[in-house]
């Protein structure tokens, strides 16, 4: 099963909670890809994934599965010749969810390929979804929670993404998203611009692949994206499953205790390293 992240090295303790979740419910080899970039020159903070954590992550899904590995990519150079006058550069994302916008210029990239975003956990073995039959699509998307009900019926979020890189490189789509970055400012730009190209070739997946809202008996992949909550007031809650307490208290029904065990027993190992 390929599956691929894309952050720097701020988001590692999303990459490894997340993994975990994974290697807890499949028996498959894991082929993880971690795109990643240095980004310093347009912010200190945006500092790549290293060889260190690519190391620390692959011993770790090894323990369950020995032929699993995980392969890091630096696509410093690609990005910034696609996108370094982006107006898409300055939002409230970073770069590097941009990153996927350049998928079909990666030549390392295999064809089939599940993308995640790293505030995602898995509750169920996910081979049903990595085997989805996309047909003519290119892609398979979940509607966003929120915004499909505003906007578009058929808007997706862009959290969980089945992608047939095969075809995406023969028909041009991340081509025509990216003419569309460099051209428009956007709030979500890497989400507005697969909204924006090509919709036909979107296959809706169920929502149990990308649950937005809450855990439900089918849900398989749990994503906890932003979400607007109405009490007391209206706010926009951002609690992220590696925060601990504020996780809990914005989740008190999200519980995970085996999990977040195994994660905190890996936080201390990775830690010690030198």
């Amino acid at each position: 099963m390929n599956v691929c992240y894309c952050g720097n090295s701020g988001v590692f303790p999303g990459l490894l909670l997340s993994l975990l979740s994974l290697r807890e419910q499949t028996s498959e080899v894991l082929a993880v890809y971690l795109v990643s970039g240095d980004f310093t020159s347009l912010d200190e903070r945006f500092v790549p994934l290293g060889e260190k954590e690519r190391l620390f992550l692959e011993k770790t899904l090894q323990e369950k599965n020995p032929d699993s590995r995980v392969v890091l990519l630096d696509d410093s150079a690609l990005f910034l010749k696609e996108f370094l006058h982006s107006p898409n550069l300055k939002t409230p994302y970073t770069p590097y969810s941009m990153l996927r916008m350049v998928f079909d210029l990666e030549s390392r990239l295999p064809d089939r390929l599940l993308y995640l975003d790293t505030d995602t956990i898995f509750l169920k073995d996910p081979s049903l979804l990595y085997a989805f039959d996309l047909g003519q699509c290119d892609r398979g998307m979940v509607r966003d929670a929120v915004l499909s009900g505003l906007l578009d019926e058929r808007y997706c979020n862009s959290g969980v993404i089945l992608l047939d890189l095969k075809k995406i490189r023969a028909n041009g789509l991340l081509q025509a998203g990216r003419a569309l970055l460099n051209e428009k400012h956007y709030t979500m730009p890497d989400q507005e611009a697969l909204n924006h190209i090509q919709s036909e070739g979107v296959l809706l997946l169920p929502r149990c692949f990308n649950e937005q809202r809450e855990i439900r008996p089918d849900t398989v992949i749990r994503h906890y994206c932003q979400q607007v909550r109405r009490f007391p007031l209206i706010y926009v809650e951002k609690a992220k499953p590696w925060e601990g307490e504020r996780f809990q208290k914005a989740y008190p029904k999200d519980v995970y205790p085996a999990l977040f065990s195994l994660f905190e027993k890996k936080k201390r190992e990775f830690l010690k390293l030198r």
